[in-house]
């Protein structure tokens, strides 16, 4: 089942790998292929020796999501139903619309087509044990339940294959409704029943109120945005399969208060280089205008200095030319 509120830092980002890679390496090696008569054989309590956590699933937008391993026992089931009220329980394949199974009155389950042999279910059949799952069972599943007043309570089952996760990317919009609020959401391209951690920084988020997360994780609102929230944020993917991450640095493109951080941070520094040059012009000025007399008369003497050089050299030019020496 995704993760709920579970930061973690970027330091136990390679332990987490190598965990996930022991456990890839401890399930393969461990794991046998069994054929469809072998696993048509197992008795209905043998469904849950398989189930997992990942397998139980978590509530989707448009129903319950269940992930599970190839040539394994699935154990589909919903999060609510209608209990010994109900008269009629009925399973049905979404895809091609053809019924599994059915009890009526709380007699014993009626089984259907391909699913004789792979299917059972419990006392009430409020829960259905799918044995030797393969990518063809990936689909939908609607439960319907028919209470003695003869409404219909219909609850649909997201059956898909555990997939590992690729391409994780994080997306802020432009701008926000907001310049107090801002919000990270982080999307892999592919894999299933994923669990999210988020990083502020690289150090866990803040647990102050104003960074929320969402139900698995998956979307990071910030609100009240300053501009200490101006930095980097690490979301990171991961279930039984892999882990990938993603960064995004936050800017003005996001939030005003990035533009206040950003101006503060470069602009800062260019005045002030402005002031120290201003004053250091300011200081030369007034020493220039207090110092005057003594600048006139230095600049003076060194005229006189260079054009009695050049007499004196003229002189002896033309001297040595008329005069030779003997």
């Amino acid at each position: 089942m995704p993760c709920g509120a579970c930061p973690l830092s970027s330091t136990a980002l390679g332990l987490r790998v190598l965990l996930v890679y022991v456990l890839v390496t401890a399930s393969t090696q461990n794991r046998s292929f069994p054929p469809a008569s072998e696993a048509s054989s197992r008795s209905p309590s043998q469904c849950k020796d398989d189930m997992t956590d990942l397998h139980q699933g978590y509530a989707g937008p448009s129903g319950w999501v269940i992930c599970a391993d190839l040539y394994q026992n699935v154990q589909l089931s919903v999060q609510r139903s209608m209990g010994q009220n109900s008269a009629d329980i009925k399973w049905k394949n979404m895809q091609n619309k053809v019924a599994i199974a059915e009890m009526f009155l709380n007699h014993s389950a009626s089984y259907f087509g391909e699913y004789k042999g792979r299917v059972s279910c419990d006392a009430q059949c409020n829960t259905l044990c799918l044995q030797n799952f393969t990518q063809a069972d990936e689909g939908n599943y609607e439960k319907t339940e028919t209470p003695k007043d003869g409404t219909q309570h219909k609850w649909t089952v997201h059956l898909l294959m555990l997939r590992s996760p690729k391409g994780l990317n994080i997306s802020v919009p432009s701008k926000n409704s907001s310049d107090d609020e801002l919000t990270l959401h982080c999307q892999a391209q592919e894999g299933t029943c994923l669990s999210y951690w988020w990083l502020k920084d690289g150090k866990p988020l803040p647990l102050d109120g104003r960074h929320q997360l969402s139900q698995w994780n998956q979307t990071l609102k910030i609100v009240n945005v300053t501009r200490e929230d101006c930095v980097n944020y690490t979301c990171e993917g991961a279930n039984r399969l892999g882990l990938v991450a993603a960064w995004r640095l936050l800017s003005d493109k996001n939030s005003s208060a990035c533009a206040k951080a950003t101006f503060s941070a470069t602009h800062t520094l260019a005045i002030s280089v402005g002031i120290i040059c201003l004053l250091g012009f300011c200081l030369i000025i007034y020493c220039t205008h207090r110092h005057r007399q003594a600048i006139y008369s230095w600049i003076r003497g060194e005229e006189i200095l260079v054009s009695s050089s050049l007499a004196c050299a003229f002189l002896q030019h033309h001297w040595m030319a008329l005069c030779p020496v003997q």
